[in-house]
């Protein structure tokens, strides 16, 4: 049997040089447990990601005015997962 678990914290931090917005504070914590048969073939394993279930932001990319013609201006957020609970089975050969 293996275990892991993870853990990491990012402070409120500005969103941007001008310090115009503020990204407050995360705390993602991940753990698993990976059990292993007598022969090392099959591996069956419980995992759990951002178990604290904190919504993750940040990645925020800034959008040109303009891009060629086409008006775009804002940011493109993409959306994180939060909780995730899963059972894996492995086999190898």
């Amino acid at each position: 049997m293996t275990s892991r678990v993870s853990y990491s914290y990012r402070d409120e931090s500005a969103v941007t040089d001008n310090n115009l917005g503020i990204i407050s504070e995360q705390e993602i914590l991940d753990a698993g447990l990976d059990f292993y048969d007598n022969s090392g073939h099959w591996v069956f394993s419980i995992y759990g990601k951002n178990l604290l279930d904190e919504v993750k932001h940040g990645g925020d990319t800034q959008l040109p005015a303009l891009l060629g013609p086409v008006p775009l201006g804002g940011t493109f957020s993409p959306l994180a997962k939060g909780r995730v609970l899963g059972v894996e089975v492995t086999y190898s050969f």
